[in-house]
């Protein structure tokens, strides 16, 4: 049997591996173990590990790693609390694997850890960008850590290969985010206005900005779409559900200019449900900030995206995003656009997906499953994969469908042998 640990840090990742983890919850040939740590476990961000509960989870081990700071001095100390607790517990634990998703901090205190307790690290995510932010830098040291790699795109792929990763253990699968909007049942229209105090018969709009490195950057673009918002709401009646950003540098600052609304049409969350969340990806007429489920998820539904300055700068795009400089009056008239306009509010993404067919999670289970489960079957060579990537980009895009359940190597996809 093979002993998997999964780390989870924050409300986001959790909700995009959640179907991979009733993938390896359910296999008899796993033996699964969910360490939460970071947002999880603080009441400030929603206390997020009581979904992973009710979920049917039962975590193995808390690590309590967040300060409660405001600056990237504060961010580095909770890096190094996440290690030291980390540490402790995969040493207890001994997993062959060790799976982490994405980019933040409490994820590289994981791949950290896992380092150094004889763990092969899986990452899934690798190769994605978020400019501006440190995000970035986390995500290609996880990179540079990992054994395994479960990519979610062709541009993610390649980045990871000239980044000189064994071609043999890095894949394509798609984005497991996918895989919920195919699987979960999300709450109806009124059941959604019922658990978040919002009236049903009026339009919705969602925001979800997170803080990019720049705290005077974070402040004039979290500014202008709440300006926007606000002249927006003064020409039509409609309501705005506002999430809390992720604990990163500047986040309590803008969570406190949240609190100060005190208009019943602004409706703010520090945390929702996974289903909840794509309910209102389904329900609301446009979707503002800055957050990869705007890049992901929200094209994949119809939902139109105003995706503000640069924090996602360089990702593939599908559907009806609008990448905009946080100017109030040009978002102001996209909003207005968007929530009169029944044709664009209703658009539907026809082309194919860089981001995959829903069936990441089937794909890494069964890729899991084969790979060797000794350490030393991953030498931490660097290689020379420029030719792999030359001939990959000539392929301009992937029909996902043809993987069926099978996770891809670059070798694969050029159907070449070795």
């Amino acid at each position: 049997m093979r002993k998997i640990a999964v780390i989870t840090g924050a409300r986001s990742e959790y909700g995009i591996l959640r179907q991979l983890l009733n993938l390896l919850k359910a296999s008899t040939d796993i033996d699964l173990n969910i360490l939460v740590t970071g947002m999880h476990l603080s009441p400030e961000f929603g206390n997020s590990r009581l979904e992973i509960i009710k979920d049917g989870f039962d975590p193995v081990a808390e690590v309590e790693s967040l300060l409660s700071t405001d600056s990237e001095v504060g961010v580095a100390k909770s890096i190094a609390l996440g290690i030291l607790g980390l540490t402790e517990e995969l040493s207890r634990i001994q997993p062959h694997f060790t799976i982490i998703l994405g980019d933040r901090f409490e994820i590289l205190a994981a791949a950290i850890a896992a380092a150094h307790t004889n763990s092969i690290l899986v990452h899934i995510s690798g190769g994605d960008i978020a400019s501006g932010v440190l995000d970035n830098y986390y995500r290609h040291m996880i990179t540079k850590i990992a054994q395994v790699h479960f990519t979610s795109s062709k541009a993610s792929m390649e980045r990871v290969l000239l980044m000189g990763e064994n071609p043999e253990m890095v894949f394509i699968t798609g984005s497991l985010a996918y895989d919920e909007l195919l699987h979960l049942d999300t709450p109806k229209r009124n059941e959604l206005a019922k658990e978040l105090n919002l009236q049903e018969e009026k339009p919705w709009g969602l925001m979800v900005y997170h803080p990019t490195r720049s705290v005077n950057e974070s402040k004039i673009e979290f500014n202008a779409i709440q300006g926007a918002l606000t002249r927006a709401m003064e020409k039509i009646d409609f309501q705005i559900v506002l999430l809390f950003p992720n604990a990163d540098p500047g986040s309590r600052g803008l969570i406190s200019d949240l609190k100060e609304q005190k208009n019943s049409n602004w409706i703010i969350h520090e945390n929702v449900s996974r289903e909840i969340y794509i309910g209102l990806l389904k329900e609301s007429k446009f979707l503002v900030g800055n957050s990869s489920s705007g890049i992901v998820e929200a094209p994949a539904l119809g939902l139109p995206v105003l995706n503000i300055g640069k924090r996602q700068a360089g990702r593939e795009k599908g559907g009806l995003i609008v990448d905009l400089e946080p100017d109030l009056e040009t978002i102001l008239n996209y909003i207005l656009k968007f929530i009169k306009d029944k044709e664009t509010s209703q658009i539907k993404n026809k082309s194919s997906s860089p981001y995959g067919d829903g069936h990441a999670a089937p794909r890494i289970l069964n890729k899991l499953l084969e790979i060797p489960i000794e350490r030393n079957a991953y030498p931490s060579d660097f290689y020379d994969n420029t030719d792999l990537v030359s001939a990959l980009r000539k392929i301009k895009s992937l029909d996902f469908k043809s993987f069926s359940q099978r996770s891809m190597s670059v070798f694969d996809i050029l159907n070449i042998k070795k």
